[in-house]
């Protein structure tokens, strides 16, 4: 029973053991968008989706892994897809902004300023946001 005891010990492997990681001052000169959390050092706040993150066990990886998702899903939600239906909607609505803006000359400045109260105003529609 001893010998089999020993050969099963030998060949399960240690445990792995895990380093805690706390936040670092010098990650605010790397990234400008991190806070230190107040409530735990172990955490910080990300001032772009207003998140907290988790640096426990991965520290510096954890915060490029955020980051490159956090911006992915921005540029998706502020770009369309091209070649889609609502692409070509919007670029059709931009050149008859453009086309209307030049054909009665105003000023871009009066044009900046009126798609922005649209923008306010009709909220529902994608191609107006877009």
């Amino acid at each position: 029973m001893d010998d089999k005891e020993a050969s099963t010990s030998a060949v399960t492997p240690p445990m792995k053991v895990r380093r805690t990681c706390y936040y670092d001052v010098d990650w605010k000169s790397r990234f400008s968008w991190l806070h230190k959390c107040d409530e735990d050092n172990t955490k910080s706040y990300c001032k772009l989706c207003k998140t907290t993150l988790t640096v426990t066990y991965d520290g510096v990886k954890a915060l490029t892994q955020h980051i490159n998702t956090a911006l992915s899903q921005r540029m998706n939600t502020f770009f369309t897809p091209k070649g889609s239906a609502r692409s070509e909607k919007v670029s059709i609505a931009e050149l008859a902004e453009v086309y209307h803006s030049i054909k009665y000359q105003i000023l871009y400045v009066a044009q900046d300023c009126s798609l922005k109260v649209l923008k306010q105003v009709i909220t529902d529609s994608e191609i107006v946001n877009k």
